[in-house]
């Protein structure tokens, strides 16, 4: 939900966490710093929409700084330790972690997200790392979640995925792991200065029998919250 939409149209309804910017670069070697919430620096950020509705990012998907959880991936594909401060990880190869959140409502929600991918760097969805899931954000969805019942929209919501209900305190995985390429062969194939962006935009009403019209009416007027991950620079 747009900060400044959100204040002209309801007093309450605030966003309580900032933009998280990670922007990915392969190269050979890279040096990964990864942006941490400005604000409250826990590992739980919550997230206010209009009328009291809020949801809660999961410990799992931040670290104890706050910061987006990236864990180094192995030329064999195995998912290693987490990665944290400066490092040349993507020698190897680095996995952002699934996004989960929580319903912190009252009431059930219905949920629509997206997410959006800028860049020319190759990205591969799946908790297991691969290499030829490639991450598709427009033509066949592929990116939500095992755990969220998402279903892609129609219409106002086509290119988002649409979570009917989901009960309050119970957790959602909005989106799977996404990986970057990690193999000897891939990495050493790489060019240098290939760049990623990805951007989750999430908006959420109550759910009931008009929630999808309700999310189709605060997608129409841009009203969502914006979050992105990884921030990098080439060393």
């Amino acid at each position: 939900m747009t900060t400044q939409k959100a204040q002209s149209k309801i007093k309450s309804s605030t966003v309580a966490i900032t933009v998280l910017s990670i922007l990915l670069a392969i190269a050979v070697v890279s040096t990964i710093v990864l942006a941490a919430f400005t604000a409250n620096r826990q590992a739980s950020q919550t997230i206010t929409f209009g009328g009291g509705l809020t949801i809660q990012v999961s410990n799992e998907t931040m670290n104890a700084s706050a910061k987006w959880l990236v864990k180094s991936v192995d030329s064999d594909g195995t998912v290693g330790s987490d990665i944290t401060g400066a490092t040349t990880a993507l020698t190897n190869g680095a996995q952002f972690a699934s996004f989960k959140i929580t319903n912190t409502s009252k009431a059930a929600i219905a949920i629509a997200f997206k997410l959006e991918k800028t860049g020319t760097a190759s990205l591969y969805v799946g908790g297991t790392p691969n290499e030829d899931t490639a991450l598709d954000v427009e033509t066949t969805l592929n990116y939500a979640g095992t755990s969220s019942n998402a279903t892609e929209g129609s219409g106002a919501l086509d290119g988002w995925y649409v979570i009917s209900s989901l009960n309050a305190s119970t957790e959602a995985e909005l989106v799977q792991a996404i990986n970057s390429v990690y193999s000897t062969a891939a990495i050493s194939g790489l060019t240098g200065g290939e760049t990623a962006t990805l951007t989750l935009k999430i908006t959420a009403v109550y759910a009931g029998a008009d929630a999808t019209a309700a999310l189709e009416a605060e997608v129409a007027k841009a009203n969502w919250t914006t979050i992105s991950t990884g921030e990098v620079e080439s060393a």
